[in-house]
């Protein structure tokens, strides 16, 4: 404790004979400090190769998953496609900004739309979010907005629904087009598969 007394004493005094060395002496050690203790938690946040390979390997399973979900759907129902589209503001950042833009993850053949913005599903989407912490699929036979018209082309009937996470957060939908109407049991074995696949998507994509 008297060391401590006299190491303050002796900055004390040195703060009064030479207080701007002393005060920059200060600032560097406490510069210093902070450059120690955040290279440290850099190193720790460091990814490893043998983590990023073990990532890869999580993305490349998920994406089977999703992939083999989706052809069994397509096969059970009969419909000529499958598609998810996820929701995106364009970028990696931490602004804030909201969705933005759809882009097509994953398909059982290639999709009529791979990438647009949320403007141009605007239509099928405030139907899909009517309540917006209950959304639900929907049923179309005819386009309700510049998205949908474009499905028109390859199909006759579609149906539409939501992807959220366990929170409920709007993540993006899943769409299956018929050359004629579906099965009965069509709307709740999509709605089930869109329930399935939402652990494995951010893992995928």
């Amino acid at each position: 404790m008297g060391e401590i007394s006299d190491a303050f004493l002796r900055f004390i005094n040195s703060l009064s004979v030479k207080p701007l060395s002393t005060m920059v002496a200060v600032f560097l050690a406490l510069m210093a400090y902070v450059a120690y203790k955040s290279y440290d938690k850099l190193e720790r946040l460091v990814i490893t190769p043998e983590e990023e390979a073990a990532k890869f390997e999580e993305q490349l399973k998920s994406a089977e998953l999703v992939n083999e979900s989706l052809e069994k759907l397509k096969t059970e129902l009969g419909a000529e496609f499958v598609v998810i589209h996820q929701f995106h503001n364009g970028r990696h950042d931490l602004t804030g900004i909201p969705f933005t833009e759809a882009t097509a993850t994953f398909y059982t053949d290639e999709p009529v739309v791979i990438e647009e913005p949320l403007s141009a599903m605007n239509g099928t989407l405030r139907r899909m979010w009517k309540v917006i912490d209950r959304p639900e699929c929907l049923e179309l036979v005819a386009p309700v907005d510049v998205s949908s018209k474009k499905y028109f082309y390859n199909a006759n009937y579609i149906i539409k629904c939501p992807l959220t996470n366990l929170l409920n957060y709007p993540i993006g939908t899943i769409t299956v087009g018929f050359s004629a109407s579906g099965p009965a049991d069509a709307v709740s074995k999509t709605s089930a598969i869109s329930k399935r696949v939402t652990g494995y998507l951010n893992a995928s994509f």
